[in-house]
């Protein structure tokens, strides 16, 4: 209040002693500059608050970009990860025919384990680089392996030769697969930023078990290609649960080398049971022709005939009948496979 009076004293003065104009032009500037004064107060805050945008959103962005950068790492093991699996595995079938001298016994040994698996490892590595191990199909298979890498590190523990060459690097190439497939059936279920805990598993598995439950029992099949699938995927889990149930018996009767067949054998068969389902939902589904499902038809193909041919001529535990059947369900992946081709072709 007192500027206010000390400028009406000075306006008076100023009028007695000069021309109106040039009064008014005085407090005209007064006025001006008290203006710009509050003006330049008013804007400090802004130019602080925008600052501060500023400095949140490169904060962001940095933990953004960080993100990204864990992802890639992620993947980039993973994918190397299976791609180890795959060297691992085809040298274990290598040195096993090598241990049996590639007698045909050692060619279902290596087809139904060590192939299998490096199969199911290629095919896992494409599915990461495509970023698809979200899909319940590679689920299953990550879960099948793990199952099978578990059993093989009790199996290679039970071996008395286990620390032979054979043994260690059977050893160094089912805790690969193990750890390596647990990984990637958590980036399956969780994403690759890994959200959610293990309810998130857990519930996932129960989806999982459901799923498998619902495809090896789902009557009637939609083709006749579904339908031969059908008779694997009871067949190759009959089979597996009969093992399972020798190495409950095994592990009662405190036989170690029993247990050590028997589970060897369970390992085998939960592979076969799981390629098996696997093709089964693609026939459901009519995407046999897709290049993983080609891969897979071959391979069950493959193990299925040593398979016959191993009960043929050696009379093996499992009884004949068991041999014609999986001469049958050799001859339905293989025509599978073959036509699935020929689609492929003709459409190019």
């Amino acid at each position: 209040r007192s500027s206010q009076w000390r400028v009406r004293e000075v306006t008076m003065w100023f009028s007695s002693k000069m021309p109106r104009s040039t009064a008014v032009t005085v407090l005209y500037s007064r006025s001006s500059s008290s203006v710009s004064h509050e003006t330049e107060d008013t804007d400090e805050h802004p130019i602080h608050q925008d600052s501060d945008d500023d400095e949140s959103t490169a904060s962001s962005s940095n933990k953004e970009e960080k993100v990204a950068k864990k992802i890639v790492g992620r993947m980039k093991r993973v994918k190397y990860g299976y791609t180890l699996m795959t060297m691992c595995h085809v040298i274990l079938a290598f040195l096993t025919l090598l241990r049996y001298r590639f007698h045909l016994v050692g060619f279902h040994a290596a087809s139904s384990g060590p192939v299998t698996a490096s199969v199911m490892s290629f095919v896992l590595g494409k599915a990461a680089t495509a970023d698809r191990l979200g899909s319940d199909t590679y689920k299953r298979l990550n879960l099948a392996l793990v199952l099978y890498g578990m059993m093989g590190l009790v199996s290679v523990f039970l071996d008395p030769k286990r620390t032979s060459f054979f043994g260690s690097f059977a050893t160094i190439t089912v805790a690969i697969t193990t750890i390596n497939c647990i990984k990637g059936y958590g980036y399956g279920a969780k994403g690759w930023k890994l959200q959610g805990g293990m309810s998130v598993v857990a519930s996932d598995i129960k989806k999982g078990f459901l799923s498998t439950f619902k495809i090896a029992t789902t009557l009637p099949p939609k083709n006749p290609i579904s339908w031969g699938l059908e008779a694997s995927v009871i067949t190759t889990i009959t089979l597996c649960l009969v093992k399972a149930f020798f190495v409950g018996q095994s592990v009662l009767s405190r036989a170690p080398l029993a247990m050590l067949y028997h589970l060897s054998g369970c390992a085998k068969f939960c592979l076969t049971a799981a390629t098996a389902l696997t093709l089964k939902d693609a026939a459901d589904r009519d995407r046999l022709d897709g290049t993983t499902f080609i891969q897979l038809n071959i391979l069950q193909a493959t193990v299925f005939a040593t398979f016959a041919a191993r009960i043929a001529l050696f009379g093996i535990n499992p009884p004949p009948i068991i041999a014609l059947c999986s001469i049958f369900y050799a001859a339905v992946s293989a025509f599978a496979a073959w036509q699935s081709i020929s689609r492929k072709k003709a459409a190019q």
